[in-house]
């Protein structure tokens, strides 16, 4: 039988005399050895004999593949166990990381950071309800319109307003904002009244603001007028002259005077949210002015000591009196007036706030006593009308009246 030669390539070993030894770092015999040739193309099956079996050749060996050769790209020590499962799981690990990292940068960054509004309804919302639990510096920080004076827009007053009006029931019916602007249709109860409107908003530098936070308030009246420079707000005095404007909050809007004579009347509407205004615009106010009742009781009791003092004249005609005669047949400076007793139909009639008077009028009936020129005395009632001013701008006030 004949056998193909060694896997050596040759006799004597795995290193025969002449060929290449082995490499550095390799012991003897360790050397790869190159690949066995293919084995021999089959042999022709000899025929039958007549025995009635066929002969078997010997049997060849089967070829394996050896070693890649040295140098070749798939040479060299085989992996590692457990180097795949180590990849696997870097990768999953990694792979963690960068979720949680996109999942922190959302909520960092895309969210408007924990508890900050990010659309124009919520800082509609929240800046109604900053005004509900009185924080006045939060509620100005939802637009940015910087108001001119902010003496009334302090956390201070804000408590007054809601104490008066608690701001309840807020909610946003309609967010109708697009690209840098528009409208949101808020409603919420002030009090027992529903302010319900559309608010303008844009948005600054990425964030939505509201085109106002606070009322711009402008007093209309006659430059001169008195009564005006009296006005307090929140019970503190300021300047309501025409042209002068100051800021409120939406809500109950405390309107007094610091004239004691004289009342405040309560404003014809409600400052709610509608008020805000669009484009600088102000909510212009006619302030409306009345006598008080201590006005009144003053301007009567100075009216009846001033028709005391005519009648203790002598005079037919006394100056800057009510009552006088004109009767040549009298003497002068002999008269003797007595009062009207019965005042029931004098009235304080009508308040001027530009002037800050009250006018006080009535029917009076004088009892005179004279001399006659003919001698004796002659007695009669004198019917008489009195129209006199009372002055409150001064303390006490005056009282003028016309002869």
């Amino acid at each position: 039988m004949t056998y193909p030669p060694s896997a050596g390539g040759g006799y004597g070993g795995p290193n025969p005399i002449g060929g290449p030894g082995p490499g550095p770092g390799e012991a003897p015999g360790s050397w790869p050895q190159p690949p066995a040739p293919p084995p021999p193309a089959s042999q022709p099956q000899p025929p039958a004999h007549s025995y009635g079996h066929a002969h078997q050749p010997p049997p060849q060996p089967q070829w394996q593949p050896g070693p890649p050769p040295y140098g070749s790209p798939g040479y060299g020590p085989p992996p590692r166990r457990g180097s795949n499962k180590r990849l696997i799981v870097g990768l999953i690990s990694g792979l963690a990381v960068l979720v949680v990292a996109v999942v922190v940068a959302v909520i960092v960054f895309g969210s408007g950071g924990p508890g900050k509004p990010k659309t124009a309804g919520d800082v509609v919302k929240a800046y109604v309800e900053a005004l509900a639990r009185g924080d006045a510096n939060t509620a100005l920080s939802y637009s940015n319109d910087e108001p001119a004076s902010k003496e009334f827009l302090t956390d201070d007053i804000l408590k007054q307003q809601i104490a008066k009006w608690p701001i309840t029931n807020i909610r946003i019916l309609n967010d109708d904002s697009f690209s840098d602007m528009g409208t949101v249709h808020v409603a919420a109860n002030f009090g027992d009244q529903t302010s319900d409107e559309n608010l303008h908003v844009k948005k600054i530098d990425g964030a939505w603001k509201l085109e106002h936070a606070a009322i711009k308030l402008k007093f209309l009246d006659a430059p001169e007028s008195k009564a005006l420079s009296t006005v307090t707000l929140f019970g503190k005095p300021f300047d309501a002259k025409k042209g002068k404007e100051t800021y409120v909050f939406p809500g109950w809007i405390d309107l007094g005077n610091s004239n004691e004579f004289i009342t405040q009347e309560p404003l014809r509407r409600p400052l709610l949210l509608g008020e805000l205004g669009y484009a600088g615009l102000s909510a212009s106010l006619m302030p409306q002015f009345d006598i008080s009742d201590k006005g009144k009781s003053t301007s009567l009791d100075l009216v009846r000591a001033a028709i005391a003092t005519c009648a203790q004249s002598k005079q037919l005609q006394p100056p800057n009196c009510p009552q006088g005669v004109r009767d040549p047949s009298l003497v002068d400076g002999t008269a003797v007036w007595t009062a009207p007793t019965d005042l029931s139909e004098v009235q304080a009639s009508y308040f001027d706030p530009t002037k800050m008077t009250e006018q006080v009028h009535g029917p009076l009936d004088f009892k005179l006593t004279a001399e006659s020129t003919s001698g004796g005395t002659k007695s009669g009632t004198v019917y008489s009308y009195i129209t006199a001013t009372v002055d409150l701008t001064t303390n006490p006030p005056t009282v003028s009246v016309k002869g």
